[in-house]
């Protein structure tokens, strides 16, 4: 399933890729624009793909399986993607100087890592403690809610405190979603 998903992903993303230039959208950067648009259209096949899935209903099916986790690893993949593109090429007005701009983008992928590991390493050691509190069929105990609440914004919000670093919040959001365990 992995293969399948990577495999598409990089033939969609190389046929954007060496396809884009033609159609002369910019005048400016050419390749980061062909790489932003080449990124985008590899990652969309994931969507279309599951809705294809669940009209023909085949999802209980050994190929529905298959096109469901490739689908997974795409969005997965796509979304680390767009993070490291935002680290690497803002969307902001570039900054004049370029060590503060490498400083600023050293800041972002540092505190998107820290994202990622705080999130991969005790977000399941707190949500399993929450769940083994409250039984399965019963409500949420409130407290509960609460600092689950608490543990999403903190994890959400973790990467975007430094002004300086001018991270996304929508992308950190979505990171933190894509390392939460279901």
């Amino acid at each position: 399933d992995a293969f399948i998903a990577y495999t598409s992903m990089i033939t969609t993303f190389v046929l954007a890729f060496v396809t884009t230039p033609f159609l002369h959208y910019t005048k400016t950067a050419p390749y980061v624009f062909s790489l932003a648009l080449s990124l985008m259209a590899s990652s969309t096949g994931s969507p279309i793909l599951t809705r294809v899935i669940a009209n023909l209903k085949i999802r209980k099916s050994d190929l529905g399986k298959l096109a469901s986790s490739a689908g997974v690893h795409t969005d997965m993949i796509s979304t680390l993607f767009y993070c490291f593109g935002f680290i690497f090429f803002p969307t902001e007005k570039p900054v004049a100087n370029p060590l503060r701009r490498f400083f600023r983008a050293l800041l972002m992928f540092c505190l998107f890592l820290a994202q990622v590991t705080f999130t991969s390493i005790v977000s399941p050691i707190f949500l399993n403690w929450v769940n083994n509190e409250n039984p399965e069929g019963k409500p949420l105990k409130g407290s509960h809610l609460v600092m689950s609440l608490a543990f999403v914004v903190l994890i959400c919000s973790f990467p975007i405190w430094p002004a300086e670093s001018m991270y996304n919040p929508i992308l950190s959001a979505f990171t933190a979603g894509l390392f939460l365990p279901n």
